[in-house]
């Protein structure tokens, strides 16, 4: 499976976008924020070379950069249709504060293809023709390891004073110097309690006999793996390969005794909406379009733990313009403007601060702001070795 697969929230013919047209989020294929609302300037209002007031009338931390820079990402990631990134009101802000045009590119498929696309330049020292990009946090690591990330200048990011604590420090990039999250998105457990006729907690209820072959689980280790781990006790963070394995060993007994109907990417959503299947792990993103159109769709995060996945910033060794980077960087640190655009994407933002410029819904909405008591949890970076061992045993435990 695809990282596309996995950030694509199209189910019944919804996309996101006609899922924010629905709940009254966009006008006229704008979102209204109040970021936008009370923006300060148009696309061509630079401020003159001084800094631009933030909406609430507080001297924001962006200064006039200027010039262009080049950024890819994932689908669904931003204000806008992908399509048409220009409409996105956040990309006008950014505008409007530090006089970048920012490029906005669609460009990651998957974090393999993505890098084998600029491995060549990477390694050779030459530019990628990005100036940032957005890859999952266990490939920024690979990244960092090859020397491929250019280290942050942080007195040019004020704002990284508001990443979450829980987020500060990874083994893999000592106190964020060489990446900032973009993106967390949570992987639980999607269930409809009226088919399935009694409480789901955690991943060990999927196990039940009375919902035999109206389960699926993800095909993806450290999301299925995960949250199986968590459930039993195991934390995914320091396992050690024997209790990975463990865990593996109860997903394939499952799968032996017929207990999954599919092991699967981003298809669960079409058997989740026609009710072929009960329960699913599932990811938060997709869980916010399946209930616009299946309101009786509940949404788990057990209290044993949940995984989440974590889409993370960086800079390309080589990157022709660092001011502008960085610029973007501490502009989506600052909460005002992470709130709306948070709110609108469906994930979970990495900035403290970020729900006090949300409505009252989203602040409540579990899938963008989970209960502080929540366990989530990142699997732990795997070595090359451990990941590929690994993968072909999940593999071997999860073909039907």
């Amino acid at each position: 499976m695809n990282r596309t697969q996995r950030a694509r929230l199209v189910t019944n013919n919804i996309n996101r976008r006609d899922f924010l047209r629905r709940a009254g989020l966009v006008s006229g294929g704008v979102l209204l924020t109040p970021s936008l609302l009370a923006a300060c300037g148009s696309d061509g209002d630079s401020g003159g070379g001084t800094n631009v007031t933030k909406p609430g009338g507080s001297p924001n931390t962006d200064k006039q950069v200027g010039g262009g820079m080049r950024l890819a990402t994932w689908p669904f990631y931003i204000d806008a249709d992908d399509s048409n990134p220009g409409d996105s009101p956040t990309i006008k802000e950014f505008k409007a504060r530090t006089g970048v045009d920012l490029e906005y590119k669609v460009d990651v498929d998957d974090n393999s293809s993505f890098t084998a696309i600029v491995e060549p330049s990477l390694s050779s020292g030459e530019a990628t023709g990005y100036d940032a990009v957005v890859l999952t946090s266990w490939m920024c690591d690979t990244w960092i390891r090859k020397g491929w990330a250019e280290k942050f200048d942080d007195s040019l990011i004020p704002n990284k004073k508001n990443l979450l604590a829980r987020h500060a420090n990874p083994s893999w990039d000592s106190n964020r110097a060489h990446t900032l999250p973009y993106a967390e998105g949570q992987v639980g457990i999607a269930y409809f309690p009226d088919k399935v006729g009694f409480e789901i907690k955690d991943a060990n209820d999927l196990l039940d006999a009375r919902i035999k072959g109206k389960v699926t689980i993800l095909s993806e280790l450290r999301d299925t793996i995960g949250m199986f781990m968590l459930a039993a006790g195991t934390d995914p963070t320091k396992a050690d390969i024997a209790e990975v394995m463990a865990s593996i060993d109860t997903v394939k007994k499952a799968r032996d005794g017929g207990q999954f109907r599919k092991i699967t990417g981003n298809s669960y959503t079409d058997d989740l909406s026609t009710g072929d299947a009960y329960a699913a792990i599932a990811w938060s993103g997709d869980v916010v379009a399946l209930q616009a159109e299946n309101p009786d769709l509940e949404w788990v995060l057990p209290d044993s733990g949940a995984m989440s996945f974590v889409d993370t910033l960086m800079i390309p060794k080589g990157a022709k313009n660092l001011a502008q980077a960085h610029a973007w960087l501490n502009f989506l640190y600052d909460p005002e403007v992470s709130g709306p655009l948070f709110e609108t994407i469906s994930y979970v933002s990495p900035v403290t601060g970020a729900a006090d410029f949300m409505s009252d819904d989203a602040k409540k909405n579990p899938l963008i702001n989970p209960p502080a008591s929540a366990k989530i949890v990142e699997f732990r970076q795997l070595t090359p070795t451990e990941s590929e061992d690994l993968e072909n045993a999940f593999v071997q435990a999860t073909q039907l």
